[in-house]
């Protein structure tokens, strides 16, 4: 391989093999596709030879388009070692001759050169292609040209300027910075949206502090709530103990009243039954006297000794109960 074609290109040394532009495999147009088909059929009446002998040295290899394009637009090339690396699109147009697949050079014999219909080669390979009998067309086009129309480019790398692409560029690039700005808006509604975040984080926690705080309050409020509740239920069996005692005061001195009462009528019947005992005795005494004691007879003028007068009787004193009684008012079952 020659030194100067990039590490990234690999080619695979074969007898022969029916050459298409490295293009066919981006999708160029079916112009290309259609000439590849043509090239299979001149090579086949040619004896199997693009050009000159099959162990020409300019024919050093095939790029391999067995694998598909990947979604990043790169082309799978299989080396001597068999390992495969990828080739980008802008990496393989400009590279190397589309015939012999073996970069150009800037002079000696394989110089870059175009055709009148502006497709570049290498000069040996289209001179050699040119000088086959009737192989006067381009390989790509099939317009008709001869030696004498090859033209030398000097460039290190022919680059083609695709409107359609500049425009897709233009979109791309607009689209980016369209996309730029975005970011840029969506970083500052983030930095907006994380700061409110925070803020609802804090307020969350705040929530969560206030929220246990209540949780204690409502806890000690509970615990006040059953203080007050068993002291209203004391309060109520107070209340109910002293509307009993209400009650049982009423019915005591409804009670006391009526021992007054009862003590009143008492007395008074207890004195008049002790004048009555008093005023018989005073009456049964007098009787005792009279009887036990008669009257003297009338004085004996005669008689000059006189008898003695008779011994008056004195009633007994009333038992000590019946002067306390009448001391204290009270009857006399009650001062046992």
């Amino acid at each position: 391989m020659d030194p100067q074609i990039p590490h990234y290109v690999t080619l695979i040394p074969v007898g022969y093999s029916v050459l298409g532009p490295p293009t066919d495999y981006f999708g160029l147009g079916e112009e290309v596709q259609e000439f590849g088909q043509e090239q299979e059929d001149e090579e086949e009446d040619n004896g199997g030879q693009l050009f000159g002998n099959n162990n020409s040295n300019n024919i050093n290899g095939v790029v391999n388009f067995d694998g598909p394009l990947s979604n990043n637009g790169t082309v799978p090339f299989k080396g001597n070692n068999g390992e495969y690396r990828e080739l980008n699109r802008g990496e393989v147009d400009g590279l190397f001759c589309p015939i012999c697949f073996d970069g150009w050079y800037s002079g000696g014999d394989h110089h870059v050169c175009c055709l009148p219909c502006g497709h570049i080669y290498g000069l040996s390979c289209i001179k050699k292609w040119l000088e086959r009998p009737g192989s006067s067309k381009c390989p790509q086009c099939k317009k008709a040209c001869q030696i004498n129309d090859i033209r030398l480019l000097y460039a290190t790398r022919v680059v083609a300027i695709d409107g359609e692409l500049q425009k897709k560029v233009k979109s791309l690039e607009a689209k980016c910075a369209s996309l730029e700005k975005q970011g840029v808006e969506l970083s500052t509604k983030e930095a907006v949206w994380k700061k409110k975040e925070e803020d609802f984080c804090k307020k969350i926690q705040f929530l969560t502090n206030i929220q246990q705080l209540a949780k204690q309050s409502l806890a000690v409020f509970q615990a006040e709530m059953q203080k007050v509740q068993s002291l209203e239920a004391k309060c109520a069996s107070l209340e109910k103990q002293a509307l009993r005692r209400k009650q049982y005061g009423k019915v005591l001195t409804n009670i006391q009243q009526h021992a007054k009462q009862s003590l009143t009528v008492f007395q008074a019947e207890m004195q008049k039954r002790m004048q009555a005992q008093i005023d018989e005795h005073t009456y049964l005494m007098q009787r005792a006297n009279t009887f036990m004691f008669p009257p003297p007879p009338p004085p004996d003028p005669t008689n000059m000794f006189p008898p003695p007068p008779p011994t008056l009787m004195v009633p007994p004193p009333p038992p000590p109960a019946l002067l306390l009684c009448f001391l204290h008012h009270r009857p006399p079952a009650l001062l046992i």
